[in-house]
């Protein structure tokens, strides 16, 4: 057994690798481990909100902040919504997509860069209690290997083994959860799809997010119900009949491109037990439906680092916990669930959404409210636009 971690980070996404840098630069000794091979790609619609890029740019580890521009990000300007009843565009703030592959292996990088200890292609069975650590099970190059850790950072993304073994943090998914599916497909695909837009497709069954990446790739995500998945015969025909329904093109060589799919992703848990915390997508997920996912994600990621810094600084990693949770709830404020949860209840419902498309065909101004809530880091409030 080797000498005991201050940290271990299960989970290399955007929360999950944020917080190693962070805690690296800062000189705690932390473990993250990625059950993935960097670069990889995930079921992503790769849009990062103005929420999302102001976390990166005022992180103090310079490597973090200039993943966006590095990166050769694309700036996204507007979203354009497409129905039954036709399209769509409104503003968006300052946005921009990024492939999940390039975003968390600069990410990765960073934390590397930082100090901390990278372990790809691993992956976390438990984490185990044992009143002043948890011993942390782990399945690397074949072979079965345990570390021990002060503390755990569970940032596993949808369907993570460790919280699935944690009895004191019971995973909650909403009986109406969609699933997720995506695949990405070549720049030369189609030319209907612009750089600066993200498009959405709304259907009956679910909506399709389009968007071009940096190397001006197009990026497909879909959002759909289990049953119009096995109704239309998988996620490629599925997206075909949304796309069609908005009389949008299908890209070329999107009914033979390798979709992969994603757990159920509606679902919420505590997200904190003895020793342990949960962040980004592992502790809630409520179909983020312009990019703001990774935005939370960050942020609740941003917000936890001095918790734990403080911790470390005074021996009390013992009760990040508590302060966790508390903090946490600050950070899912009424205003964030009843925006989230009025969306997914209209998204579910075709004539709401042919109508709210109509109405705001006629007076676009009426979708400030809704963009503002959801962004208001890089949107000015209605009512002070110059």
């Amino acid at each position: 057994m080797s000498e005991p971690w201050q940290v271990v980070i299960v989970g290399a996404g955007v929360a999950g690798a944020y917080v190693a840098a962070r805690l690296a630069h800062a000189g705690v000794s932390v473990l993250l481990v990625d059950r993935g091979r960097f670069p990889r790609n995930k079921v992503c619609g790769a849009c990062l909100s103005g929420r999302a890029l102001a976390v990166l740019k005022r992180c103090p580890v310079q490597e973090v902040a200039n993943i966006p521009e590095k990166s050769g990000m694309k700036h996204l300007g507007r979203v354009r919504i497409g129905t039954g009843a036709g399209t769509v565009e409104l503003p968006l703030g300052a946005g921009g997509a990024l492939s999940r592959d390039r975003l968390d292996a600069g990410l990765v990088s960073a934390a590397r860069h930082s100090g901390a200890t990278v372990w790809e292609e691993t992956e976390a069975l438990s984490a185990t209690a044992f009143g002043s650590y948890r011993r942390v099970r782990m399945q690397r190059l074949g072979e079965t290997v345990e570390v021990d850790a002060s503390l755990v950072i569970a940032a596993e993304g949808l369907g993570g083994r460790i919280l699935a073994r944690e009895e004191s943090l019971p995973d909650l998914v909403s009986v109406n959860s969609r699933v997720g599916a995506g695949c990405v497909l070549p720049g030369n695909s189609t030319d209907h799809y612009e750089s600066d837009t993200i498009h959405m497709a709304c259907g009956k069954h679910g909506y399709l997010g389009l968007v071009r990446q940096e190397d001006d790739s197009l990026d497909l995500a879909m959002a759909a119900d289990q049953v119009g998945l096995a109704q239309s015969g998988g996620p490629a025909r599925l997206a075909a009949k949304i796309l069609e329904g908005c009389q949008w093109p299908v890209p070329v060589g999107m009914m033979s491109a390798p979709w992969r799919g994603t757990p159920r992703l509606t679902h919420q848990r505590n997200v904190g037990a003895s020793r342990l915390v949960v962040v980004g997508d592992a502790a809630a997920y409520v179909e983020p439906f312009t990019g703001e996912g990774m935005g939370w994600a960050l942020e609740a990621a941003e917000t936890l680092v001095p918790l734990v810094l403080d911790a470390c600084s005074s021996g009390s990693l013992d009760q990040v916990h508590n302060r966790w949770q508390t903090a946490y709830r600050k950070l899912s404020t009424p205003r964030k669930k009843f925006v989230c949860s009025a969306l997914a209840w209209g998204l579910r419902r075709p004539a709401c959404v042919d109508a709210t498309v109509c109405l705001l065909r006629l007076v676009p101004a009426l979708a400030w409210p809704v963009t503002w809530l959801l962004d208001r880091q890089s949107l000015p409030r209605p009512g002070t636009m110059s």
